[in-house]
């Protein structure tokens, strides 16, 4: 009942940092499997039920024994609270009457009774909150109990109020109906401004989702301050829509409280019966029990026809993404079991779709497509791979069992035993989110590597060749289906879609499709169907998988809030919209309390004046004036909260928020509550009264202080912990959920179907600190309605033993029933609030270091060096002429991108190094880092495109500088204006689905083309004297731009690149032999450094591919 089990928790957390180990575990009943278990055993035992309702009825079925359990409980607590006002009755009655020989027993007899009430209450309550959170294992369950105990209690009290105040009871009740009907009128339009709200903050959080998950292309394009600027407005239109909807919450509060306010004037102003102090603080008394506000009440999977003959069977098929647009039309063919199917087609001949299409991911298709009856899992690797956060190992494994053999034979087939021996970690290196700790060659070979330790029955691969240079593409297709391959092995069934051309006799069926989603032709390598390419066109992208070990979370700085982070909150408030707050605040605690004063007056002069009514006018007035002006201060004061001061609050911490992502990888923002000041100062004000009753009561307050202190700093420790706790193990749920999300049709392609299992844990974990954090605010509740009964008993003993004044006692008692709940509130704000505060503290810190960081260039701003340190690149010592066209080539991990990355101030050098890179004989460490990416044209592998609700317009030009001509042309040298035309113009919406990888990475270019062509406009308008074509050059870095892209495409990019950038230094990272002739010096890179910088010879490009492969140490 007191919780009293949960005392070494809260000592614990009073003493050291809490940690996921330290939490009690869940009772076997409420872990996730086991409440799964028995819904869905209820569920299937409800299959006879056709009603509507038989959600509702398999949940009574699983449940019924938790949700009984808090019955009694609540009865009880409603029965002590029912006693409450008869308890101030006899008080005033007690204090009202002569003093008669019986005096001492009825005052022993009301110290007992307050004893009773006071010490049951919060028994009641224990017993209530701990069965009623068990029951809350789902949503609603939790306000079920207070909905019909509300009920009751509503009934039983107006009972009451008539026998005190006759019909003047109606009172209150119609003032309740009436806010209840204008409560009910203002939903009708609640769920529409919430929905338009959601919509609105559910686009944001995408947005930002999707920012963070492409920062480093972002990076490289040098548009982050635009895409900031862009989530930024997302926020504004958020809180635009949001203050639409928190209106209604604003006349709905106020609502709420008007009953309580304004009944009990409108009730003594009715009533024609005479109240003296004692029926008037008894009836205000019921009014409060009668009118407190109550909360608010307010993989469809088809399955697939089967065909024992082929592994797929597709009759005169029509796909696409949206309703009557079938993008593969008139797909006619069957694909074999255990053998090698290979798609080809040029860029946007929907290959991806066709994949999509045998996995069931296609939601608009006309005609079947049929299955193997032996088939229950498909080993999918995607274009983008589903690659999730964890480490190296448990990727490749998925969900299966650890087989050591396989495991390692699995690695060797796609070269990652190499990668991986370069890892300081090795196999327990992590993956980061979406891969990001991997190159893109090494993510594309670890969705192989999991596809294929899965030994499923058939493999569809979505053009998995586009990361791998010929040499390791050769290796792994050599390894998957020469003599003794792994896929040979398995006797599997393969669908392998690409542009290249490549390994094209190494199938036994080619599929080629056309440009209009049609299959042009199919047969053998022998019988040369057309539209076939020999040109190879693969890519790659490498990056340096993060060593760095992965920690169990145990911050030992928990936030802490000082006074200079409440001074950085309220300053973004504006010191009009503060003054105004804090005004209210005290306006609406000081009419609140000072209300149940002037009714003491009022009775008071009642009791002495029975027969006089001419100053009735006179009290009625007053009063009213004070309830009324308690309502609007209230009213004012949620509406300055919820609509300005969210509004200011909100738009500065985003800015500063979404400042700090664009200028770092990572950054933390949270929200904050606003409603505790009002709860401290209603608090005070409760305890000036209280103290009235009986000055010796006042005595008890330093000793009940000093219990509060102790009781809330204990409290507030573990809670504040504990809630961050809550934060990080609810935080992998989110991942898995945002992961797998992502990699549905990897999923489904694979049949995990074991993986609720992880969520299951990962719940369980996440409802430890949820599920104690929830009974410790009971444990606190209970603790100080027990600290409130002690005040309570004090009081009664005190006025009846020194027979204080009816009205003060009156008063006191009438407080004393919602002091404690209160102060609890209070507490639970308080702790809410420094959790807030230590988020906003997090993003102030990051905000002011970046901010200092993009300002200052010193090299004291470094981070130590700790740990262990892998260098991704070193010794280096190059120059490059102004005018130069550089390759850069090597091996998976020997430092290409890194390069890019240092060109463009994503890493920085060591500070002994600082200053030695430079361009055009200025340090880049003395240029701002956003000056550099605005400088600098860079084009990423995976090119980004603005999320979307932004136009083609917007898209290709983010910094707003091109005119509409100079995009039509950017775009006609791409050969995309025909597409753009044909979905409305530059000035429509953009939609990533509507450009294929291929045409994703044509546009990149677009954009490249474009930026050269503006510059060149804006120089030329200059007084350029002798610098001529020099002053119109500039520096360009491509890393992979031919990815993607088939043989005809990758010829277009480079005369593109070699017609509009021919004045510009040129530094690519590239792969292609054929293209080295494009460059006048190749840098082969091995393990960071530099192994050859040399001329491109004529040698080099006449000898044949192997030979250069020799040459540069192994083009990857």
């Amino acid at each position: 009942m007191t919780y009293c089990w949960l005392n070494s928790l809260i000592l614990l957390g009073s003493r050291k940092v809490l940690g996921i180990a330290d939490l009690y575990n869940l009772d076997p009943q409420m872990t996730s499997k086991e409440l799964d278990t028995k819904f869905w055993a209820s569920w299937n035992t409800s299959s006879s039920w056709k009603g509507k309702n038989r959600l509702l009825i398999a949940l009574w079925r699983a449940m019924k024994l938790e949700l009984l359990a808090p019955v009694i409980p609540r009865l009880a607590k409603l029965g002590f609270g029912l006693c409450q006002p008869f308890l101030i009755q006899a008080v005033g009655h007690f204090l009202s009457n002569p003093k008669t020989s019986e005096w001492a027993r009825e005052g022993r007899a009301l110290v007992g009774a307050t004893e009773v009430i006071y010490l049951g209450s919060p028994a009641s309550l224990g017993l209530y909150q701990y069965y009623n959170q068990r029951a809350s294992s789902f949503q609603g369950a939790h306000g079920f109990h207070d909905i019909w105990a509300s009920i009751i209690e509503f009934f039983i009290v107006a009972c009451l109020l008539y026998l005190q105040l006759g019909l003047a009871f109606l009172v209150p009740i119609g003032v309740a109906s009436v806010c209840f009907l204008v409560t009910v009128g203002i939903g009708k339009t609640a769920p529409r401004l919430q929905r338009t709200w959601v919509d609105a903050t559910e686009k944001r959080i995408g947005i930002t989702a999707t920012l963070i998950e492409n920062m480093k292309s972002i990076k490289i394009m040098g548009v982050h301050k635009q895409l900031g600027d862009f989530a930024q407005a997302m926020r504004d239109v958020e809180i635009g829509a949001g203050s639409s909807f928190r209106m209604t919450i604003i006349y709905s509060v106020t609502c709420s409280y008007a009953p309580m306010i304004l009944s009990p004037l409108l009730t003594f102003g009715a009533t024609s019966r005479d109240f003296d102090t004692t029926r008037a603080f008894t009836s205000l008394a019921f009014i409060r029990l009668l009118t407190i506000p109550l909360g608010n009440v307010q993989n469809e999977h088809a399955t697939a026809s089967q065909n024992a003959t082929p592994a797929f069977s597709i009759k005169d098929g029509y796909f696409g993404w949206r309703d009557n647009n079938f993008i593969l039309r008139q797909i006619n063919l069957s694909i074999p079991q255990s053998k090698l199917t290979m798609v080809v087609g040029p860029v946007a001949s929907d290959k991806s779709t066709f994949c999509k299409a045998l996995l069931g991911e296609v939601p608009y298709i006309k005609r079947n497509v049929y299955f193997t009856p032996r088939l229950s899992a498909i080993g999918f690797c995607d274009q983008s791979p589903y690659i999730p956060n964890g480490r190296l190992r448990d990727v490749i494994i998925g969900h299966g069992d650890y087989d050591e053999v396989w495991y390692k034979d699995v690695l060797e087939a796609t070269a990652l035993s190499q990668d991986i021996a370069t890892f300081a970690q090795r196999d327990q290196s992590t993956t980061g989110s979406n891969g990001c700790n991997l190159s893109g060659g090494q993510r594309q070979r670890v969705a192989i590597a999991r596809a294929l330790y899965a030994r499923p029955s058939v493999f569809v691969f979505d053009n998995i060749f586009s990361a791998l240079d010929k040499k390791r593409a050769d290796s792994v297709f050599s390894n998957w289906f020469g003599s003794g391959g792994l896929i040979r092995r398995l006797r599997a069934t393969v669908v392998l879609c690409s542009h290249s051309t490549k390994h094209l006799a190494w199938a036994d069926l080619i599929i080629a499709l056309g440009a209009d989603g049609t299959v042009k032709d199919q047969g053998t390598y022998q019988d040369e169907p057309s539209g076939f390419d020999s040109q190879e066109c693969d890519d790659l992208y490498v990056a340096q998988p993060d060593s760095t070990p992965e920690f169990d979370i145990d911050d030992r700085q928990r936030p802490i809030g000082d006074f200079a982070v409440y001074r950085r909150y309220l300053s973004t408030r504006g010191p009009v919209l503060l003054c105004l707050f804090f005004f209210l605040t005290l306006a609406y605690s000081f009419c609140d309390q000072f209300g149940t004063i002037w009714l003491k007056f009022w009775s008071d002069y009642n009791t002495n004046h029975p027969d006089d009514k001419s100053q009735y006018g006179f009290y009625l007035g007053i009063y009213a004036l004070i309830q009324i002006s308690c309502l609007t201060c209230m009213g004012g004061f949620t509406a300055v909260t919820c609509i300005q001061l969210i509004k200011n609050s909100g738009h500065v911490f985003h800015l500063r928020a979404i400042n700090t992502l664009m200028a770092a990888p990572l950054s933390l923002f949270s929200m904050t509550p606003s409603d505790l000041v009002i709860c401290i100062e209603i608090s005070y004000a409760m305890a000036i009264i209280i103290a009235t009753a009986s000055s010796y009561a006042a005595l008890s307050y330093p000793f009940l202080g000093a219990l509060l202190y102790l009781l809330q700093r204990m409290y507030l420790k573990t809670s504040r912990q504990l809630r961050f706790l809550d934060l990080e193990t609810k935080s992998p749920i989110f991942t898995h959920l945002l992961e797998t999300l992502s990699g549905l049709s990897t999923i489904r392609a694979f049949g995990w179907n074991n993986a609720p299992a992880t969520n299951h844990t990962l719940v369980d974990n996440s409802q430890r600190p949820a599920y104690l954090l929830a009974l410790i605010q009971g444990w606190l509740a209970v603790n100080l309605a027990l600290i409130f009964a002690v005040l309570a008993v004090l009081v009664v003993a005190l006025v009846t033993a020194f027979r204080a004044d009816v009205g003060l006692a009156g008063a006191s008692l009438v407080l004393l029933m919602s002091f404690g709940t209160l102060l609890s509130n209070t507490v639970n704000n308080w702790a809410q609030l420094e959790l807030g505060m230590g988020a906003m503290e997090d993003v102030s810190a990051s905000y002011e270091y970046m901010k200092l960081l993009r300002n200052t260039f010193s090299d004291q701003l470094y981070p130590p060096i700790t740990g262990d340190q892998v260098l991704a690149v070193k010794e280096l010592n190059f120059t490059i002429e102004a005018g130069e066209k550089i390759a850069v080539v090597g091996r998976t991990g020997s430092g290409k991108s890194s390069i890019v990355l240092l060109l463009l101030r994503l890493l920085d050098p060591l500070p002994s190094d600082n200053q030695t890179i430079t361009i055009d004989g200025v340090p880049l460490s003395k240029v701002d880092r956003d000056t550099v990416r605005s400088r600098i044209i860079a084009i990423p592998q995976d090119t980004f495109s603005l999320p979307e609700g932004t136009s083609w317009h917007a898209n290709l030009d983010p910094y707003a500088v091109a005119s509409l001509d100079e995009c039509e042309s950017a775009l006609k040298q791409v050969g995309l204006w025909t597409l753009i035309l044909q979905h409305g113009g530059l000035e429509e919406l953009m939609k990533a689905d509507f450009l294929s990888q291929g045409q994703k990475q044509l546009f990149g270019i677009a954009r490249a083309v474009l930026r050269a062509r503006v510059r060149a406009r804006l120089l030329s308008t200059q007084d350029v004297h002798d610098a001529g074509a020099t002053r119109l050059g500039g520096v360009v870095l491509l890393d992979e731009v031919t990815a993607s892209v088939d043989s005809a495409s990758d010829s277009l990019i480079r005369e593109i690149i070699h017609r509009e950038f021919e004045a510009y230094t040129v530094l690519a990272v590239t792969h292609k032999e054929h293209a080295l002739h494009d460059f006048d010096r190749v840098m082969v890179l091995e393990n960071g450094a530099i192994k050859e910088f040399r001329n491109v010879a004529k040698s080099w490009i006449d000898v044949s591919p192997i030979g250069i492969a020799t040459k540069a140490n192994s083009i990857l």
